[in-house]
């Protein structure tokens, strides 16, 4: 198996290396800068309730997965995907441009068409990533391969979120450097795919269908057409479901049984961006020594343990800041415990991917890949909804969905058996 190093250096690789990580930094980055613009300033925009408008945000840089994923998955599958990847970096560009001309007039709905529009294009760039892999690197290539993506798209969520709080606080969201360290995003994005070789079209014969119902539910379809491609989809999406039931709960819970403020948990959220980084990177030799369904198996195993292990009791006393936190009893753990779930997470999930490409067939694994991208908006969607019911509506602590969510981790993973993966895909 190639080494992490000599992956990144191959031809066919660092190129769509450096355009997903540009493009999950800049997406980020902008979605981060909307939403502190329209909590902290909010009647400069609207005069909506800071929580709908938040919420909007998220649902529609959500609902273009659902629309458009089965479309762009045909796409990728039927046109040369590095000349794609360049039309698609190009509207990026466009919406950026879009939004700096939204940000200089104040303009709400231009900001909210943009964060559509940055939604549509990551949902149209999906599948273009994950089979592309496949199709340009040797078998054995493909392990370390999604390693550096997954670390790379986790880095770039993490550092593109601070980098948007930075472009509002620190530079009091001036419309000059805001709008021009997007647009520079989006150029440097779109100057790394032009150095993506060109190749040829997997399905050039295939006819798109636009209809978007029957797509969405064509490509869905395309899932269920083996139990164990059911399998690890689900496997896919539950990871997705997972992350973002921790991401979105983290603020309450350092404050609620951690005791920290918001720098506690903002510096908890590094730590945990982190390690999904370092669990994707560790897959690279785990897989040396244990078949890649088995390695999917341990961090299951790992992240519904670590989950049950949370405090049960409510922190007293006031908020610490971080250097405060450090030297309180018990912190030291806190740390270790959440950059282990995200560790644990980072292992479960880059040898999913690398089976499920393995396991796709050539002409029809940009559509699978399409398939899962839905499938991982409803999990989202429906981990956002399980909050609100159970936190909301049933009244119960966060300390009660945690743990539900850990041990829902623990049966899943056993359920769907993936220390059953072939060896081929090692």
């Amino acid at each position: 198996m190639p080494s992490l190093g000599q992956v990144l250096g191959q031809r066919q690789f660092w190129p769509l290396f450096g355009t997903q990580f540009f493009g999950a930094f800049n997406d980020n980055a902008f979605k981060q800068a909307l939403i502190l613009l329209l909590t902290y300033q909010t009647a400069t925009y609207s005069d909506l309730p800071v929580g709908l408008l938040t919420n909007l945000c998220a649902g529609l840089f959500i609902l273009p997965f659902f629309l458009f994923s089965g479309i762009a998955g045909q796409w990728a599958d039927r046109f040369e995907k590095a000349q794609l990847a360049r039309q698609i970096k190009v509207l990026e560009i466009v919406l950026m441009s879009v939004a700096c001309i939204g940000f200089y007039m104040q303009s709400l709905t231009l900001l909210l068409i943009t964060l559509f529009g940055m939604g549509t294009q990551s949902a149209l760039f999906g599948p273009i990533k994950y089979a592309w892999l496949p199709e340009r690197l040797a078998p054995s290539a493909l392990m370390p391969a999604n390693a550096l993506v997954e670390t790379a798209t986790s880095l770039a969520i993490l550092l593109g979120s601070l980098f948007g709080g930075v472009l509002v606080t620190v530079f009091n969201a001036d419309v000059t450097v805001l709008g021009a360290s997007l647009i520079a995003l989006a150029l440097v994005g779109w100057a790394f795919s032009r150095k993506m070789p060109a190749g040829m079209a997997i399905a050039a014969k295939q006819r798109t269908d636009y209809h978007l119902m029957r797509n969405t539910k064509a490509c869905l379809a395309t899932l269920r057409r083996s139990a164990f491609r059911w399998r690890l989809s689900l496997g896919i999406s539950w990871f997705w479901l997972f992350g973002a039931l921790w991401l979105t709960q983290l603020p309450e819970y350092t404050q609620r049984y951690l005791g920290g403020d918001a720098g506690v948990a903002t510096a908890l959220l590094v730590l945990f961006s982190v390690g999904i980084g370092a669990g994707s990177l560790a897959c690279h030799v785990l897989v040396n020594y244990l078949p890649p369904g088995r390695v999917v198996m341990l961090g299951g195993l790992l992240m519904a343990a670590l989950s049950l292990l949370i405090p049960r009791e409510a922190a007293v006393g006031e908020l610490l800041n971080v250097s405060q936190w450090l030297t309180a009893p018990g912190a030291w753990r806190h740390i270790g415990q959440l950059t282990a779930v995200g560790f644990s997470a980072g292992l479960y999930i880059v040898p999913l991917y690398a089976l499920i490409q393995h396991d796709a067939e050539a002409h029809e694994r940009a559509q699978v890949i399409a398939g899962i991208n839905v499938l991982n908006a409803l999990f989202m969607v429906a981990s956002a909804l399980a909050a609100m019911v159970i936190l909301g509506v049933a009244g119960l602590s966060l300390y009660s969905l945690l743990m539900g969510l850990g041990v829902l981790t623990l049966l899943t993973t056993w359920r769907w058996r993936f220390q059953q993966a072939p060896s081929a895909a090692h």
